[in-house]
């Protein structure tokens, strides 16, 4: 292929998703409770979203 002529990049969906977002797993349960994105404010550079129903609020002793 000659270096002047553009490439095209074709990528599977799943594959876009994988480099957008980082699915983190949560010990004991199983499935996924919180999305990690790569679009967030510095210094990170991380924004989070959980899922609140899997979340267990106990009063402060």
């Amino acid at each position: 292929m000659p270096e002047n002529k553009p490439r095209r990049v074709t990528r599977t969906e799943r594959e876009w998703r994988e480099l957008l977002t980082e699915q983190e797993y949560a010990v004991g349960f199983g499935e996924g409770t919180e999305r990690v994105f790569n679009d967030g404010p510095p210094p990170t550079g991380m924004r989070w979203c959980i899922n609140g129903i899997v979340l267990d609020f106990r009063p402060a002793e």
